[in-house]
C-alpha cells in the first residue's frame, strides 16, 4: 500500500509538472509563431500591394502605348498622303510644264506664222504697188460641163497655148477667176467655181511649172454670169474659168496684144 501510495504521490506533482511544461511550451510556441507568420504576413501584403500597384502601372503603360501605336498608324498615315500629295503635285507640274512647252511651241509656231504672213504681205503689198506697170497680154476662157469641175481636152489645149505665151515674158502675174451657172444653190456653186478654178491653176502649176506666188485665184460662183442663165447656151457659157496674164513687159505686151486672137 505504501509503495503505491509514494507512486501515487510522486506521479501526481511529475504529471502536473508535465502541464505546465507542455502549457509553456505551447505558449512559446504560439509566440514564436506569430513573430515569424507576422513579418511575413506584413510582407505578402507589401508586396501584393507592389504587385498591383505594377499592374496598374503595367496598364497605364499599355494604354500608352496603344495610344502611341495610334499616334504612329496616323503619322503614317499622313506621311503616306503626304507622299502621294507630293506625287500627284509633281505629276501636275509636269502637266503644268508640258502645256507650258506646248504653248511656248504654238507661241513660237504663231510668231513664225506672222512672220511669213507679214513677210508675204510685204510681197503682196509690193505687187500691188506695180500693178499700175502691169497690163494684160493675154487671156482664155475655159468652159466646163454641168456640175463638172475636170479640164476637157479643148480646155488642156487652150491652157497650153496660153503657157506657151506666157514664156515670152519675164515679169507676169497670172489672174484666174472660176464661175458657175445658176443651177444649184448659191454655196454649192462658189465652191464648184472654186474647185474649177483650182483646176485650172493645178494644170499650169503641174504641166507648165508656172510658179504659185504668180498666180492668183478665185472662186465666185453664179453672181457674175457672161451670159443669161434663162437658156442653155447662156448657161453653158457661164460655166467657165476665165484666165488672165498680165505684164510689165511693154515691148513684150504688145506684141502679145497683137497676137492674141482673144486678147480684149
Amino acid at each position: 500500500m505504501y509503495p503505491d501510495m509514494i507512486r501515487s504521490t510522486v506521479k501526481l506533482p511529475l504529471i502536473g509538472l508535465g502541464c505546465l511544461l507542455l502549457a509553456a511550451t505551447g505558449c512559446a510556441t504560439k509566440k514564436h509563431v506569430k513573430s515569424v507568420v507576422q513579418p511575413v504576413e506584413q510582407r505578402v501584403g507589401s508586396l501584393e500591394q507592389k504587385n498591383t500597384e505594377n499592374e496598374k502601372a503595367i496598364e497605364e503603360l499599355e494604354a500608352k502605348a496603344s495610344k502611341i501605336d495610334e499616334l504612329a498608324k496616323t503619322a503614317d498615315q499622313r506621311a503616306q498622303d503626304a507622299i502621294k500629295a507630293a506625287k500627284d503635285a509633281d505629276e501636275q507640274a509636269k502637266v503644268g510644264q508640258r502645256k507650258a512647252e506646248d504653248a511656248m511651241l504654238a507661241a513660237n509656231a504663231g510668231k513664225k506664222l506672222a512672220e511669213q504672213g507679214i513677210s508675204r504681205l510685204d510681197t503682196v503689198e509690193k505687187r500691188i504697188l506695180g500693178l499700175d506697170s502691169y497690163s494684160v497680154v493675154a487671156d482664155e476662157t475655159v468652159y466646163f460641163n454641168l456640175g463638172r469641175d475636170v479640164l476637157s481636152k479643148e480646155a488642156s489645149e487652150l491652157l497650153d497655148g496660153l503657157a506657151e505665151r506666157m514664156g515670152q515674158h519675164h515679169r507676169y502675174l497670172i489672174e484666174v477667176q472660176g464661175f458657175t451657172d445658176n443651177s444649184g444653190s448659191q454655196a454649192a456653186n462658189l465652191a464648184l467655181s472654186r474647185r474649177r478654178a483650182d483646176a485650172v491653176v493645178r494644170y499650169l502649176t503641174l504641166q507648165h511649172k508656172v510658179p504659185l506666188h504668180r498666180i492668183t485665184v478665185i472662186g465666185l460662183g453664179q453672181e457674175t454670169p457672161l451670159a443669161d442663165n434663162k437658156s442653155s447656151k447662156g448657161r453653158k457659157q457661164n460655166r467657165r474659168v476665165e484666165v488672165r496674164v498680165f505684164s510689165s513687159d511693154s515691148e513684150a505686151r504688145q506684141s502679145a496684144s497683137s497676137a492674141t486672137p482673144g486678147a480684149r
